[in-house]
């Protein structure tokens, strides 16, 4: 991030959007800061607020990022140590969808975790792949269902799956090791897909 940028100064971009966008009845709903409580100001500044603003005409356009989008994800790329980094369009769900439509097809069985996303049953549906579910664990200590924090070899091994898809973070915050799942995605030689 650029020093004025720490600082809490937006690019002129945004400076220009937000001068012309006074009222928002739009996503985020945070409203530029103005819908944002006090103690979220606090923690992360006000400036994070106006940093997220909507595509709403006059910035630039995520379908085809030209301007400082598309330098942003140039950017996040080269963080990444990716070849390329495109923002999602409609949350994780299109990110959901895009990703396993383009890496299985119709009967081919992807491993999900069963407390995924609903979106990413939607996915399964429209390309027709069959999911094979891995349960969630129990974590006594914080009393709830939360994983799944591993996947077996031997059982992805039996059920031959074209693709591994996990949540991380889980809604409740839980991390499953993505080291290992990379690992052993990479020794099947299968897309791991991560929400």
């Amino acid at each position: 991030m650029p020093p004025a940028e720490a600082a809490g100064h937006l690019p002129a971009e945004l400076e220009s959007y937000w001068s012309r966008h006074s009222h928002s009845f739009h996503m985020p709903g945070h409203k530029g800061g103005l819908g944002a409580s006090p103690l979220a100001q606090r923690l992360i500044g006000t400036c994070a607020f106006r940093a997220d603003a909507s595509e709403t005409g006059g910035f630039d356009y995520l379908h085809g990022a030209s301007g400082k989008l598309l330098e942003a994800q140039i950017a996040s790329a080269a963080a990444f140590g990716a070849d390329s980094t495109y923002y999602l369009v409609n949350g994780s769900t299109g990110g959901n969808i895009a990703a396993l439509l383009a890496t299985v097809g119709d009967g081919d069985v992807v491993v999900v975790d069963r407390n995924a996303h609903r979106s990413v049953f939607a996915a399964l549906a429209l390309v027709g792949a069959s999911p094979v579910y891995v349960s969630p664990t129990y974590d006594h200590a914080l009393e709830g269902f939360f994983g799944p924090t591993f996947l077996d070899p031997v059982m992805l091994k039996a059920v031959q799956p074209r693709a591994v898809h996990v949540t991380r973070p889980s809604c409740y915050g839980i991390c499953p090791d993505i080291a290992g799942l990379v690992g052993l995605s990479g020794l099947l030689d299968i897309p791991l897909i991560v929400d």
